[in-house]
């Protein structure tokens, strides 16, 4: 079950070490109002790996998606950082669905 309070903000890519990052929530309660991140490899479990993926960041390959955080959409290249973003979409079908 998904609280109503927590808003999806987007996947925050590390760069340094691909495939890793951040997931960003915020608190929306406004006597909270934080924002969490969690790391990716929290959610391994909604899209496990599948195969060793190159790192296309940087390179013309790279739709850039991963530069803008609030950028929900998947994105259609086969990179270490597509699939965090599956797993976002993953969330967010989620979260529409209850």
């Amino acid at each position: 079950m998904f609280d109503p309070d927590v808003e999806i903000v987007g996947f925050q890519a590390d760069f340094s070490s691909p495939g890793n990052g951040f997931f960003l929530f915020n608190h929306l309660k406004a006597s909270c109002g934080s924002t969490i991140a969690l790391e990716v490899t929290s959610f391994d479990d909604l899209r496990p790996a599948s195969e060793d993926l190159p790192f296309l960041e940087g390179t013309e390959n790279c739709s850039g998606k991963c530069g803008r955080v609030e950028d929900l959409s998947s994105c259609d290249r086969r990179c270490v950082n597509a699939r965090a973003r599956e797993i976002l979409s993953e969330i967010v079908r989620l979260r529409q669905a209850s």
